[in-house]
């Protein structure tokens, strides 16, 4: 899987949470992590692997559990509560499954996306820190928020049937 590359279906996210480049906790990777299960979701679904590096490599978890004290269960609790409370619990049930495979004796995570039956939205704070409800896509590898005036034209013919 991680051979074919990031594409509209798979994405690699290095950290959930740990910016490498600044050495602490970054809200905003948490963010980017979200908005591309929200992009998934709002979709065909797909699959996104935290601990791997856009060129495929597997640096594993490593960084995001000594932010836990090393627990990936406290590292579990975390997402899930995550996707909980910034989503809801029935599309956490629903529409997202999480597991930990190991690539060489590295652990990574990998959460499965399904797509919705509804839009779903995610309220992403702006730079003045107010937070607003969005609607993200997948296109390609990305994952573009749909500009308010398309909204409605995108969850008119993506989601009725």
């Amino acid at each position: 899987m991680i051979a074919q590359g990031e594409g509209e279906l798979l994405e690699f996210k290095e950290t959930l949470r740990w910016d490498l480049r600044q050495g602490l906790v970054h809200k905003r990777l948490e963010d980017s992590l979200l908005k591309a299960i929200a992009a998934f979701a709002n979709y065909k679904g797909g699959t996104l692997l935290i601990g791997v590096r856009d060129d495929g490599a597997v640096p594993g978890l490593e960084p995001d559990l000594n932010t836990f004290g090393g627990s990936r269960d406290k590292f579990d609790l975390h997402l899930t509560n995550l996707i909980k409370d910034r989503f809801s619990e029935g599309f956490r049930a629903g529409c997202v499954s999480v597991s930990y495979p190991a690539i060489d004796d590295r652990p990574i995570c990998r959460v499965d996306v399904k797509r919705s039956r509804t839009p779903v939205y995610l309220n992403i704070a702006d730079s003045g820190g107010t937070a607003t409800p969005r609607l993200i896509v997948r296109a390609g590898a990305s994952s573009p928020e749909i500009p308010l005036s398309q909204v409605a034209a995108y969850v008119r013919e993506h989601f009725d049937t």
